[in-house]
């Protein structure tokens, strides 16, 4: 079977004008995780990982789907040509990611961590990325960041790991706590490196190599709830060499912010891939299951149940096809020479990205949590077994709402910009040109109702009793501003858009009532 579907391609060809360029590649990785890494993904589950020493030992199937993607040329396909990668835009890593996390979501942590090349390209030495970056792209050195500490989660200021200089040499002394491919070739960290300085002001990023020296410990590879095939990893440096990436002070208020924009676009790619295995082993299994004689897809409420999956799923890949086919746009501007008018084009399109990476963030693992769970109810007692794609799924799925920013962070960041007029900016200059469509007045008038309320709740203090419900509001709004452009296209299903505006009306309702 091949993961790279119609309904992928469609997306991809609606959003840029470059799918049939990269087509022949998706198809080549769709066709891999369909086939090997997929039937492997049980294996990997049950097998977990383990630590020997102060290595960590992967299982024999997660090598394997390694080194097939390696053969394909998607390790490390995100770095720039003139180091050995394809160059690829995110909105096509993005569809490889969610073909990826279809097949094993915990292969999809080790294999996109290769995008850390991106920053060392960006602020690196010409020395650092001339050693460093042919062998990210190659695949021979693996990536990790370690960001988080025991004290440290969401609150990234709180870090408590030190960089000191000595003599022209950096080292770092701390812990890292849940690092995800702890046992990496080159890992980003991010420690205090201003003696005096607390908070964000004080970190700094380092590139921490492998064997540099014998001053790094991994202390455990944790066993976890879900995407078991992934090393989770605490570490301790004890004086261990390392060296600035970029500018002292920097770590956390650019370098590590822009990598967490990039990362949360690849967990909702993760998410997102993990909604549409669970649809898919829903549907199939429907089809199969036979109750009072009949499949017990043709039964009213499982027939509903996988309708709404799949609208879930679409909506889903159209926000975050969207997302990062915005964050590519952005990354174009970036690398122009700033120009008054280049510098106001991205200013604007940096406050979009800004608003959607957190609202798809959050919304895409609210799918994949709500479809992993549907999945396993229309599998009944069979899903709750051991060895059950669907079981796997579900505990898979878990822990998207969680790393790489928790959902919760991710709404108040979605709140607060819709309260300062984001949103209805963003869709106002969506419906440039189309603003006598009905569906488009709708759209509007809801959104000015909701940035009312986000802005009224939050000046008076109350915003904490509906932030959910704001958040949601936004996300469903935003997917029928996108959806208005694809409507002439049968995108989704009829009264697609009756259904949306009553979900936003619930929602404004429940605000309102508060």
């Amino acid at each position: 079977m091949n993961f790279f579907s119609d309904k992928i391609r469609n997306a991809l060809s609606i959003l840029s004008a470059d799918s049939e360029k990269y087509s022949a590649f998706l198809d080549k990785i769709g066709e891999i995780c369909g086939g090997k890494i997929a039937a492997n993904a049980a294996k990997v589950d049950r097998t977990g990982v383990k630590l020997e020493g102060n290595s960590v030992i992967l299982s024999a199937e997660t090598l394997e789907n390694i080194e097939n993607l390696k053969n394909c040329g998607y390790i490390g396909a995100v770095l720039p040509e003139i180091y050995g990668g394809k160059s690829l835009p995110k909105l096509f890593d993005i569809a490889a990611v969610e073909m990826i996390s279809r097949a094993d979501a915990s292969l999809m942590t080790l294999v996109s961590l290769t995008e850390i090349g991106n920053l060392i390209y960006l602020y690196g030495t010409v020395e650092q990325k001339n050693r460093i970056l042919p062998g990210i792209a190659s695949g021979k050195l693996s990536c990790a960041i370690a960001l988080s500490e025991a004290g440290a989660g969401s609150d990234l200021q709180a870090v408590s790991t030190i960089a000191r200089e000595e003599h022209g040499e950096w080292y770092l002394t701390g812990t890292k706590h849940f690092i995800t491919n702890g046992g990496a070739d080159i890992m980003l960290v991010l420690a205090g490196s201003e003696e005096g300085v607390s908070g964000g002001r004080g970190l700094s990023l380092f590139i921490r190599e492998k064997n540099a020296d014998g001053n790094c410990r991994i202390l455990n590879a944790a066993e976890k709830h879900g995407i078991c095939g992934s090393p989770t990893c605490d570490i301790r440096f004890e004086k261990a060499k390392c060296e600035l990436l970029g500018r002292r002070r920097f770590g956390l208020v650019k370098y590590a912010m822009e990598l967490l924009l990039s990362a949360r676009l690849s967990v909702a790619a993760q998410a997102l891939g993990i909604a549409e295995a669970a649809k898919s082993e829903a549907e199939k299994y429907a089809e199969n299951r036979m109750q009072f004689g009949k499949k017990i897809a043709e039964l009213p409420q499982v027939f509903r149940m996988l309708e709404e999956m799949n609208e879930s799923v679409e909506t889903a890949r159209l926000l975050l096809y969207f997302t990062a086919a915005k964050y590519d746009e952005m990354q174009v501007l970036l690398a122009l020479p700033q120009s008054s008018e280049t510098a106001e084009k991205l200013r604007r399109i940096r406050s979009v990205v800004e608003f959607l990476v957190p609202l798809v963030k959050f919304f895409a693992a609210a799918v994949a949590e709500k479809v992993a769970r549907d999945a396993l109810q229309i599998y009944g007692g069979t899903g709750y077994l051991r060895g059950v794609a669907v079981e796997r799924l579900i505990r898979d799925a878990r822990v998207t709402s969680i790393y790489e920013g928790t959902s919760q962070i991710q709404i108040a960041s979605v709140v607060q910009k819709t309260a300062n007029g984001v949103l209805e900016n963003f869709a106002a200059e969506l419906f440039t040109g189309r603003e006598n469509l009905e569906t488009a007045g709708k759209v509007m008038s809801r959104i000015r109702r909701l940035t009312s309320f986000a802005a009224t709740f939050t000046e008076n203090g109350k915003v904490k009793t509906c932030e959910e419900e704001l958040a949601f509001s936004a996300a469903f709004l935003s997917i029928a501003s996108l959806a208005v452009d694809c409507a002439h296209k049968n995108f989704f299903r009829e009264n697609f858009f009756s259904r949306l505006f009553a979900k936003v009306d619930f929602f404004l309702s429940v605000i309102e009532a508060m």
